[in-house]
């Protein structure tokens, strides 16, 4: 047994330096953007970077192989409110290896970290069944996207909806230049079914109002009675057809009703500063794909880091910017 206080580079009270450095704006150009027919051309070949490792399905080992000293903390989520901070973390080693096991018993001490400053959490709260969860998937089927790489999403997504819990609710959406849900439920089966059979870009195809669609999901996780607010959003294209939200009225709103944006940007063509800056500020995550043969693991690994942590909650010592979490963790 051994007691090894593991760091986690996290915000837990932060102001929008990225939104006052990078002058975001909800409505981008791109060049593949035809703006009279407002309709993109498809992307037909994955370009991949010869040094690029893909995401692969999660390994799960057990936690008597832990090396403390190799591992770190992966937080996926993390969300506040009533004054109460929640992170949703597990352990891991190396980009996509996890140990299960790792319970609430082996959480010891909490510190906060400010610069030289450091106090002692000592009310904290360890839930090993992260609570009930609503995500919507905003699946981007504009027509930079192309009817095979739609048709792989659709039924990447479809296959790995099978490893969700049952208590969460899910809603899933395709957009291009409109948005459309199209379905919502706890069942796995009827939100499958909502994507088969696959058909490609069928009444999509155009453009990118990306931002638009992220507000439509956040407002279907907003009406539903499950604690834990999450969009999920894949895109291979930058925004440029929006006209309900721009990304500071993304963010704001979000940080405000305690959603997390987890966010995907596929491929070159993509603006992975907004996406970034939407996740970052949010309490989300982001990736960045470039092979289509990736899509099952990815959706794999969202729903292994959604279904396999602990959750902890806690009121902070003190306030202010670039702050940090410091927990003890014994095995």
């Amino acid at each position: 047994m051994r007691l090894n206080f593991t760091r986690i580079s996290i915000l837990i009270l932060s102001i929008s330096s990225i939104l006052s450095s990078c002058s975001l704006t909800g409505r981008l150009t791109f060049g593949l953007y035809n703006k009279i027919f407002k309709k993109e051309v498809e992307i037909k070949k994955d370009r991949i970077p010869a040094t690029y490792s893909p995401i692969t399905t999660p390994v799960v080992v057990t936690s008597k192989k832990l090396n403390l000293e190799k591992s770190e903390v992966d937080v996926f989520t993390s969300a506040s409110s009533n004054n109460l901070y929640h992170y949703q973390l597990s352990i891991m080693e190396g980009r996509n290896t996890y140990f299960d096991e790792i319970r609430k018993g082996n959480v010891k001490s909490m510190k906060v970290i400010r610069g030289d400053e450091t106090c002692v959490v000592k009310n904290f709260r360890i839930t090993e069944d992260p609570r009930p969860l609503a995500m919507s998937i905003i699946l981007d089927h504009s027509g930079s996207m192309g009817d095979v790489r739609a048709n792989m999403l659709q039924e990447s997504l479809a296959h790995e909806l099978k490893n969700k819990r049952k208590e969460d609710e899910f809603s899933i959406f395709k957009f291009s230049t409109y948005n459309n849900m199209l379905s919502k439920s706890k069942s796995s089966s009827v939100l499958s079914n909502s994507l088969s059979p696959s058909i490609g870009l069928y009444g999509y195809g155009h453009s990118t109002s990306l931002l638009d669609a992220i507000g439509a999901g956040m407002e279907e996780v907003l009406d539903s009675g499950n604690e834990r607010k999450i969009v999920l959003v894949f895109t291979d294209g930058v925004e440029n057809t929006s006209y309900n939200y721009n990304v500071n009225q993304i963010i704001e709103k979000a940080r405000k009703e305690g959603i997390s944006i987890i966010t995907c940007g596929f491929g070159y063509f993509v603006n992975n500063r907004m996406l970034q800056a939407l996740s970052s500020e949010t309490g989300g995550y982001h990736y960045n794909l470039y092979d289509r043969r990736e899509y099952e693991a990815f959706f794999n690994t969202i729903l292994h880091r959604l279904n396999n942590n602990i959750e902890v909650s806690f009121s902070p010592c003190m306030f202010g910017e670039n702050m940090k979490v410091e927990i003890g963790i014994e095995v």
